[in-house]
């Protein structure tokens, strides 16, 4: 939980300094490119001069052997393959993250809904600000049973599905908001339980698998989404991803409470 609260404020202040810069960037345009140029390349030093002088506390870690190309697929499978509970998150994590590639389209799901441009930074500024409440938030859904994880995934998903399906604009818009505070919320506690399940230098093994499967899922939502939007407009390709991500949801439901009662089953055995 502690984790997942330190990590959480981290998210919340990238998405809090996306929101300033997306607020000040248009202005400061108009004093030039070279300017903003600048300003980038100076937050850039700044940021690597804090990186440098953080002191670190050195942690010891088991080596387990994954440092090598044959470590790492022995690995993949003695500690994700092989154990169902690591191997629920990496799965629910993946397509969690990479159905999240989503957000590349609420630009275009904005203009397509009647968006003003005068206004398309507002929206865009309120899908941020939303997500930095979900990182925030999200140690209290992890505090909580790991299935709330997925219903929070599947409440979102129901509400891209339906809000930009069947809403008007003034439905649609405050729909996205709210999906992206869940999303973000679920993503980050979902990190969480990773973090838990898996120790040692193998956490980047199930982390490398998880980034892995996401990227082939992404790939694969563009594609569709690309397909959806020619046929049928953005807001059906965007409703039809609320539906994939409420099918997640569910499915991690469904996993953990299948877990949930084998675990049970296997305490009774053993009583």
């Amino acid at each position: 939980n502690a984790f997942v609260r330190v990590l959480g404020q981290i998210n919340a202040l990238k998405w809090t300094a996306m929101l300033v810069a997306y607020s000040v960037g248009p202005a400061l345009m108009t004093f030039g490119f070279t300017l903003v140029l600048a300003l980038t390349a100076t937050a850039a030093v700044i940021a690597l001069a804090a990186l440098l002088l953080v002191e670190r506390k050195a942690s010891p870690v088991a080596d387990d052997d994954t440092a090598g190309f044959g470590g790492f697929f022995r690995a993949l499978n003695s500690h994700v393959l092989r154990e169902p509970s690591v191997l629920r998150v990496v799965l629910f994590g993946g397509a969690l993250l990479g159905t999240g590639a989503v957000d590349e389209y609420w630009p275009l799901l904005g203009t397509d809904l009647g968006v003003p441009e005068t206004a398309l930074g507002l929206f865009l500024g309120a899908i941020m600000g939303a997500q930095a409440l979900g990182d925030l938030l999200a140690h209290r859904l992890a505090a909580q049973r790991p299935l709330f994880v997925g219903a929070a995934v599947a409440g979102a998903g129901a509400l891209l599905l339906f809000g930009v399906a069947f809403g008007t604009l003034y439905v649609a818009l405050p729909a996205v908001v709210v999906f992206a505070m869940l999303y973000q919320c679920a993503v980050t506690a979902n990190s969480g339980l990773l973090h838990d399940r898996v120790e040692g230098s193998v956490r980047a093994t199930a982390a490398s698998i998880l980034g892995f499967a996401s990227n082939i899922i992404s790939i694969l939502l563009f594609y569709a989404i690309g397909q959806i939007s020619e046929r049928a407009g953005v807001p059906i390709a965007i409703a039809c991803a609320g539906g994939v991500f409420l099918a997640i949801g569910l499915a991690g439901i469904r996993m953990e409470q299948k877990a949930g009662r084998l675990a049970g089953e296997r305490g009774g055995k053993d009583a």
